[in-house]
Formats: C-alpha cells, sequence, structure tokens
C-alpha cells in the first residue's frame, strides 16, 4: 500500500520513476528536482525564548567575568556562543580548547582570567527554522594604571623651572596629577600633557618628595614618587637668647641658623674681622648646619658688632649682630582679675622686665576700639613716657641682672571698650623690642567690675619711636611735667604773694 500511494505521488509530481532508496536514508540523483516536489515543514507549537538581556560588562584584568544566556523551551535547538567570527562552544560542547572558557548548566559563558584581549561582543543565539533569536554583552577590560615611568630624581639650581614627568598605562586611560608630599598642594599640569608638571623658579622651600598618581575611573590608583633637590646659596638667621647664671651675672648665646645647599662652612667673626673660636670668653658649638656663639658670664666690655658668616659652592652670605645691654621686651603681668572701680575707672597695668643693667624709663602705649566698631580712627596709639624714679619704691631697679617690675594707671577708661596696650623698656644701653600688645575689654557694672583679658595678637605692632630717651632723673615727658606743675603751682604763686608783701 506505501509503494502505491508513493508511485502515485511520483507520478502527480511529473516523475517517469520511482526513485531508489540509497544507504543511510539518502536518495540518488534520480530524485525528482527540489522545485517540483512540495515542502513538507512539521510547525511546532512553540519555539525556544532568550530570557536573558544583552549588557555591558566591565571587569578587571585577570578576574571572571559571567555572560549569562538563559533560554526557555529550547527543546532540541542549539545554543551557540561566538565571539566575533569564532565559535566559542555549540549547545554544551566548547569548541574552543584554550582553557578559557566555561559552560554552566544555564548555558552561561563563564570567562576565566580575563585579559585585555578579551575585551569584545559575545553573541548568544538560537537558529530556529532558519531565523536566528540572539543576545550579544559587550565586555570591558579594565586595567589597572600602570606607571611605566617617571623622574626618579631630580637636580637643580634655585632659580630653575623643573619638569615632573610621569607616564602611565591602563584602561579606561589614567589620569595623573602631581602633587608636593608636605603640603599636599597639587601642581598644574602643562594643558593637554597628562603627566607633565612645571615647578618653578625653584626656591630652597620647593626642595622635597613630589607624588606621581595615576587614576582611572573605577577606583584603581598607583604612585610614584620624585625627590627634587634644590641647591642654593646660605640663608641665615641670628636668634639671641639671654640666660640669668646667678645674681649679676647673665650668660648671651647667639644662635646662628643656616640653611644651605650643599651644607656651608660658618664662622662667627667679631667687629671688625677678628675670627672667634671656643677661649675661656667664648664658647663655639656646631649644631647641624648651624653655629652658637655662647658668651658665659657677659661682661659690659663683650658688647660689640658679631657677624655669623656661611659660604658654600652657591654663594655667601653674612648676618652682623649688635650685643647689646638693651633691656628685653616687656611682659605684661595684669591678671584677668584685677578690680576695676566703677567710681575711678582706672585700669592698673603692671609688667616685669629683664635686664642687663637697671631700668631708667618705660614706654607706655595704649589705644582704645570700640567693641564691633569698624571705625578705623580709633587706632592711633597713645604714648606715655614712664621715668622709674616717678614708680613707688617697691619697683626693683637697683640691682644690675634681674627682672624689674613696674606698673602705670590708666585713667579714665571707657565702658564697654577693648583697649590694646603695649611696653617698651629703656636702660643706659638703649630701648628695648616691643612687648606682645595685650586686649582688655572694660565693663562698669557692679556686678562684674573687672577689665577682662582677651588676647595678645602680634599685630599692629608699629609703634611711634619714643619720643626721647629719658634717664632716671628724667621728668620731661608732658604727663609727668602737667602733674608735675599742677602741684608746684600753687606753692610758688602763695610764695610770691609773700615776697610782694615784705
Amino acid at each position: 500500500m506505501l509503494s502505491q500511494t508513493f508511485l502515485l505521488f511520483s507520478l502527480f509530481a511529473g516523475c517517469s520513476t520511482v526513485p531508489k532508496k540509497l544507504e543511510y536514508g539518502h536518495y540518488s540523483s534520480q530524485l525528482p528536482s527540489r522545485s517540483t516536489l512540495p515542502v513538507i515543514r512539521s510547525i511546532r507549537a512553540t519555539t525556544p525564548v532568550i530570557r536573558s538581556v544583552g549588557r555591558e560588562v566591565s571587569v578587571t584584568k585577570g578576574k571572571q567575568a559571567y555572560l549569562d544566556c538563559r533560554v526557555d523551551d529550547l527543546q532540541d535547538f542549539v545554543v551557540v556562543w561566538s565571539n566575533g567570527e569564532r565559535i566559542i562552544s555549540a549547545n554544551r560542547m566548547l569548541v574552543r580548547k584554550d582553557g578559557k572558557f566555561r559552560l554552566n548548566e544555564h548555558f552561561g559563558l563563564e570567562i576565566l582570567k580575563i585579559s585585555e584581549e578579551d575585551g569584545g561582543n559575545y553573541t548568544c543565539q538560537v537558529d530556529v527554522y532558519g531565523d536566528s533569536i540572539k543576545i550579544t554583552h559587550t565586555v570591558k577590560v579594565i586595567v589597572p594604571p600602570r606607571i611605566r615611568s617617571v623622574n626618579d630624581s631630580i637636580r637643580a639650581h634655585a632659580g630653575d623651572t623643573v619638569t615632573l614627568t610621569c607616564r602611565a598605562e591602563g584602561q579606561p586611560p589614567p589620569v595623573i596629577v602631581w602633587t608636593q608630599h608636605s603640603s599636599g598642594k597639587e601642581l598644574p599640569s602643562i594643558p593637554g600633557s597628562n603627566g607633565v608638571a612645571m615647578l618653578g623658579p625653584v626656591r630652597r622651600e620647593d626642595a622635597d618628595i613630589y607624588i606621581c598618581t595615576a587614576t582611572n575611573n573605577f577606583g584603581h590608583e598607583t604612585k610614584k614618587m620624585t625627590q627634587v633637590e634644590v641647591l642654593y646659596a646660605p640663608d641665615i638667621t641670628v636668634e639671641e637668647y639671654w640666660r640669668h647664671r646667678e645674681e649679676g651675672k647673665w650668660d648671651v648665646e647667639l644662635h646662628c641658623a643656616v640653611q644651605s645647599n650643599p651644607n656651608s662652612q660658618v664662622a662667627w667673626y667679631k667687629y671688625p674681622k677678628t675670627r672667634l673660636s671656643t677661649d675661656d670668653r667664648h664658647l663655639i658649638e656646631k649644631k647641624g648646619n648651624s653655629l652658637s656663639l655662647l658668651l658665659e658670664g657677659v661682661t659690659e666690655d663683650q658688647f660689640d658688632n658679631y657677624t655669623c658668616e656661611a659660604d658654600n659652592s652657591m654663594g655667601k652670605a653674612s648676618v652682623t649682630f649688635d650685643l647689646t645691654g638693651r633691656p628685653g621686651a616687656p611682659v605684661i603681668t595684669t591678671s584677668v582679675h584685677q578690680m576695676l572701680m566703677p567710681e575711678s575707672k582706672e585700669l592698673n597695668i603692671s609688667w616685669t622686665t629683664d635686664s642687663f643693667a637697671p631700668i631708667t624709663a618705660y614706654f607706655l602705649y595704649y589705644r582704645k576700639n570700640q567693641v564691633n566698631s569698624e571705625d578705623l580712627s580709633g587706632k592711633d596709639w597713645n604714648e606715655v613716657a614712664i621715668p622709674v624714679a616717678s614708680l613707688p619704691l617697691h619697683t626693683s631697679y637697683t640691682s644690675p641682672g634681674r627682672a624689674y617690675e613696674g606698673f602705670y594707671v590708666i585713667k579714665d577708661v571707657e565702658n564697654k571698650v577693648v583697649y590694646d596696650v603695649a611696653l617698651k623698656a629703656q636702660n643706659k644701653y638703649g630701648v628695648s623690642k616691643e612687648s606682645d600688645i595685650y586686649n582688655f575689654y572694660v565693663q562698669h557694672k557692679e556686678s562684674d567690675m573687672s577689665p577682662q583679658q582677651l588676647t595678645h595678637p602680634e599685630i599692629n605692632k608699629n609703634f611711634p619711636a619714643p619720643m626721647e630717651t629719658l634717664d632716671a632723673a628724667s621728668s620731661a615727658q608732658p604727663s609727668f611735667s602737667r602733674a608735675f606743675l599742677a602741684i608746684l603751682a600753687p606753692i610758688l604763686i602763695s610764695s610770691l604773694t609773700i615776697l610782694k608783701h615784705l
């Protein structure tokens, strides 16, 4: 019956002979042409569907990437993974045998120990009756920044311009920034260079470690350091330190601090050009790149000009210091609890001063400023010259080489005013440096009748020079003269009246 049916089908198709079936189920060339046979295809009720969605995957070099491809109702169709034109797998069979890939039970593709060459598009597809359903994942390989080259160290002369160069690679391409280690300050880069910064003209303060930091957008960074060395001529600072040794005796240290590169040869000279060395009267002590001159039990004949001189291959420098017996700067000792009587409106200022010789006079400076006022008209200093002879007997000024004490009363202080006070001291050798500025806020209240000390900033110390220097017996300043004349005038008038009637 089957053969008859096939024969009828052949005749209907216009075939004159019945084809012979060959081995393996194929037919001979005597089969009717394809154009003469009807197409018979079994259409299933359902077809495969890929549930996963293509995405962009960023993976750090050396890590593992996972690409998903979940297929519903696969039936007997084939899932194929490819990278460009290259087939990776068909269903569960790996075509690529290089050990880079692995398939899981849901046809997900794992890329092991990913490298830069593994970046690109990966497609998962299923062929359904000649139509392809597919998704594509894009893999981006992140390569942490790596600095390929940087200046190990740079030596420059003061005034030179230094170029800092740093080259790095990575994916995405890294951004390069130069910073100074000590300050954390970022150096400006040359526009468009990404890794080249300019430093200069360099000074000695620029000698430091500089850090090149390469960073990409995924939190990866790497750093390398460059040492910048600056060669410069000596820079000298001389400081004076007085130390009370015993009653009437003082030691003086002149400390010559030298900054230079390379190191300098340092020496002390006494006017006019006598080089000093350690002996019974001088002690020379080297401390690093500095040199100290110690005068023990200093006497008046040692007051002179002393010069610290330093030189290196970059140049020479010197600083001359005039050692005198001038007093030290006064230190105000007024307590914050000093009482201010409302009826007298007086502000008592007390102080101490170290001096090699007896103090002969003080110069007190004060000014007032309204609290929270922006009016600058009240910033002028008032000066009061205070001869030591006018001070109370308890003031210590009779023994040389000790601390001297003194005080002064500023009268008619105003309510709710900030008063700034400072002092200078004078002895037979000259006038001292000014003291720190002390601020007092005055408030007239029954519950709080004390001037309150605020701060003592190092500001606005442009005091006028003393109007004239005073000796211990002097009373020529206007403030003292007016007080003296006020007392003497009635006595003179009475005496003249008596003489007139004789």
